[in-house]
């Protein structure tokens, strides 16, 4: 799978499943998004060799749908706005960025989700200091329901042996919080009703501490961490502030060392 250099792929998805719409039938409806935050770059994005149209330099966001579905043929009908082609089974991605402001101090940041899933199917981070321009390219698979042992394809700059995503999401609220720490430094903090991806590196060999201070008065809060050595999903719920710890694992300690 061709990537950027420089550029690791944390993981991806892997379901074998039919075409869209084979042996004549509708295929199902998916609720997809595809959200940007470039601001300081320019930005354009292709799924399945389809422009998307999204252009950078602000926060984008815009829905997206499976090829041959109904709620396609209403949105191309209705807005005639730029859209994926969306396949069950494979599916490409490709994102150029240049960045057109010297100092731009937020990076840049892709996610495309789809309801039902525990994290984006893909996720592309730059941090302010990477590279000004690049092409990043990849492939992630699409499926009715989240495949087991379902994973996001991931577009990073930091060494995937020492780093891993937070994703936190609330089915409805308004009303919670999140706040992790790694290692006793603490992350990027969510309000209101918690939403987003939290990146992390600097996973030191064995046990890494990650505490979740949170509370939330309605839905659980959902976290969907992903590291080095794999996955996991955690349904947390308190109407106090409280907080948990979740151990990840980094690189092993030989490994590490060479």
């Amino acid at each position: 799978m061709p990537l950027e250099l420089g550029l690791a792929l944390i993981g991806a998805s892997t379901v074998h499943a039919a075409p869209s719409g084979s042996a004549g039938q509708k295929p199902p409806e998916i609720a997809a998004v595809i959200n940007s935050d470039s601001y300081g770059y320019d930005l354009t994005c292709s799924i399945n060799g389809h422009d998307l149209g999204l252009k950078g330099g602000q926060s984008e966001s815009q829905r997206e749908y499976l090829e041959g579905s109904s709620d396609a043929d209403d949105f191309q009908a209705n807005e005639r706005a730029a859209y994926a082609p969306l396949h069950i089974g494979r599916n490409t991605v490709r994102i150029t960025y240049k960045r057109k402001l010297p100092k731009e101090p937020f990076g840049m940041e892709v996610t495309f989700e789809v309801l039902g899933y525990p994290a984006p199917l893909f996720y592309a981070h730059l941090a302010s200091d990477d590279r000004d321009a690049g092409t990043l390219e990849g492939a992630f698979d699409l499926a009715a329901k989240p495949p087991a042992g379902f994973k996001p394809l991931v577009f990073t700059t930091s060494d995937p042996a020492t780093s891993g995503l937070l994703f936190v999401s609330q089915d409805d609220g308004g009303d919670g919080m999140v706040t992790p720490t790694l290692n006793g430094e603490m992350m990027m903090q969510l309000l209101g009703r918690p939403h987003g991806v939290i990146p992390f590196s600097g996973l030191h060999p064995g046990a890494n501490k990650l505490k979740i201070e949170y509370s939330t008065k309605r839905s659980p809060l959902h976290l969907y961490i992903l590291g080095p050595k794999g996955a996991s999903l955690h349904n947390l719920r308190s109407a106090k502030k409280t907080q948990t710890t979740i151990v990840v694992q980094g690189p092993d300690p030989a490994a590490h060392k060479h």
